[in-house]
């Protein structure tokens, strides 16, 4: 895993070490420290299965809460911002779904084996367990971990070729920016 140890992930990492599943962590917290972009990379192409921890934040903390009434000012300090309460709620509430990250997408860029939590948009992206491997909780995540650790499985994935395995992104946007250019002549032609 590579990302900032966070308390979500520390207890989601605990738990799968419960289970006899080894991690090795890099980043902010972890113990194996931040990695550069180059060893990032290395460590993308060459694990056997690279997780992605996405999971919503919690808004029952102070500090998120206090983000409805105040917002930052550029000398880092806070003003009242009670302009933009209903907009501040609003993005608040958003952090209740899990959140997409560009990490599934720079692991599957290096070829990588990723399994990553479902979330909103990875579904409508990547065919599900065919270009992305998902999990819904700790229990599947262990589940999905040991059968894929098992080296036919793993082997099986890595045959693929790179474009059978992940599908770029830039089709999925060129595809729908194609539908919305369509949409739009349509709507010009009526």
């Amino acid at each position: 895993f590579i990302g900032s140890a966070k308390p979500e992930r520390i207890q989601f990492i605990k738990k799968l070490e419960q289970t006899g599943i080894k991690i090795d962590t890099f980043g902010g917290g972890w113990p194996n420290g931040v990695v550069s972009y180059e060893k990032m990379i290395e460590i993308f192409s060459q694990n056997k299965i690279n997780l992605n921890l996405g999971f919503a934040k919690s808004i029952w903390r102070w500090q998120t809460l206090a983000r409805i009434f105040f917002s930052p000012r550029n000398d880092g300090g806070i003003k009242p911002d009670f302009l933009h309460v209903c907009r501040n709620f609003l993005t608040i509430l958003n952090r209740l779904h899990p959140q997409s990250r560009a990490r599934p997408f720079e692991i599957s860029a290096c070829g990588g084996f990723v399994l990553t939590n479902k979330t909103a948009y990875f579904g409508e992206l990547y065919q599900i367990n065919k270009e992305m491997v998902f999990y819904d909780d700790v229990r599947d995540a262990v589940q999905k971990i040991k059968y894929y650790l098992d080296l036919g499985a793993i082997v099986e994935y890595k045959v693929l070729e790179p474009s059978e395995r992940v599908r770029p992104l830039s089709d999925k946007i060129e595809e729908e920016l194609g539908e919305l250019l369509v949409a739009d002549t349509d709507e010009e032609k009526a």
